[in-house]
């Protein structure tokens, strides 16, 4: 938790300075954790006094309903079927040039 205070301590005196500044301009200048940071420092920035205003993450009003703390995604993205990345099994079925043509049988003509 030190990393997280002094990362908030180095954000909060930016913000006093800065207070026009982006919430990217701010992570980026304390070299902060972008996943973790930018959305407190954008909800900071709207307020009057954002320096007094910065929460640190997952502190903005109790929940940790980030993926990481167990709730899931409620609907994962899937390929498309044309999506080269999806796998033999995704792909369109199309009959390849020997398998079209049926094949001769002992009982038909030209068979043995």
């Amino acid at each position: 938790m030190t990393h997280d205070s002094d990362t908030h301590a180095q954000l909060a005196e930016y913000l006093r300075l800065n207070p026009d500044a982006t919430a990217v301009e701010a992570v980026g200048h304390a070299g902060a954790d972008p996943s973790r940071w930018v959305d407190p420092v954008r909800d900071a920035l709207a307020a009057d006094t954002p320096h007094a205003a910065l929460s640190a993450p997952g502190d903005t009003d109790g929940r940790t309903d980030t993926p990481e703390h167990g709730e899931e995604d409620p609907a994962p993205a899937r390929a498309a079927p044309w999506d080269p990345g999806a796998g033999p099994a995704a792909a369109p079925a199309e009959p390849h040039d020997a398998c079209a043509r049926p094949r001769p049988t002992p009982t038909s003509p030209g068979g043995r």
